[in-house]
């Protein structure tokens, strides 16, 4: 869950996750592809509503391709931007959100004989944007790796799902998104402040060092630069 990547990483200052837009208009041929997700999303609600599944199944495919294919266009052109990374956030929350109406509605047996897995599934998918809104005050955009993980096998699992295949697959799909629910709640817990593109728990904590120690190497007498190459000798005598 959670989209694709769309930071510029800083990794000798530590300025891991933090977005710094490059393009002046948000206009762009990746966040028209995003934009496309989310005009599919309520297309899919009504494509459920009237039980037809293979178009269903048609779109939603469509959806998880361009899912993709925005974060690699908007890397290999340029296009990275804050606002294409709330964007692409707020599109796979519509997205995702619709598969458990969409299988209510067309597989309505599938839910009364997994109704843990769907628990799990909607608890996973809620509790790190309510703790994220309540710590930062806005919607989290971290698109960890294991989020993205998670968010493939769930797509593949809803797939087989509405063309009547097996459950083990949401099964499995529901297990990776509870430990990357896990993860992203954790980077929230440990993030200073609100960032974009936070692939995994280790870059927060890199984050976090980093700017907890940036004002005592201001204040060492080391890092003074009143003393030339006094930092450099202190740490090689």
């Amino acid at each position: 869950m959670r989209g694709t990547s769309r930071a510029i990483v800083n990794a000798d200052h530590f300025n891991v996750g933090e977005m710094k837009p490059v393009s002046l208009s948000v206009v762009n041929l990746a966040n028209l592809i995003t934009t496309c997700r989310i005009v599919l999303a309520p297309i899919l609600l009504i494509l459920a509503w009237r039980g037809m599944e293979r178009p269903f199944v048609v779109c939603f495919s469509a959806s998880l391709i361009s899912d993709v294919l925005d974060g690699k266009i908007a890397r290999c052109f340029n296009l990275t931007s804050e606002f294409g990374a709330h964007l692409d956030s707020w599109a796979d929350i519509l997205t995702y959100t619709s598969v458990p109406v969409a299988t209510w509605l067309m597989r309505p047996d599938l839910i009364t004989n997994e109704k843990a897995t769907f628990v799990v599934l909607v608890l996973c998918f809620m509790l790190p944007i309510i703790i994220g809104v309540l710590k930062f005050g806005c919607l989290t955009t971290y698109h960890t790796r294991l989020a993205r993980i998670s968010a493939c096998l769930l797509g593949v699992a809803a797939i087989v799902a509405f063309m009547h295949g097996s459950a083990y697959p949401l099964r499995i799909a529901v297990c990776f998104l509870a430990v990357a629910a896990i993860e992203e709640i954790c980077v929230t817990l440990v993030l200073p402040e609100a960032r974009s593109n936070v692939r995994s728990l280790e870059m927060a904590l890199g984050i976090r060092l980093a700017r907890f120690a940036a004002p005592n190497q201001s204040t060492d007498p080391t890092f003074s630069s009143g003393t030339p190459g006094a930092g450099h000798q202190s740490r090689h005598p």
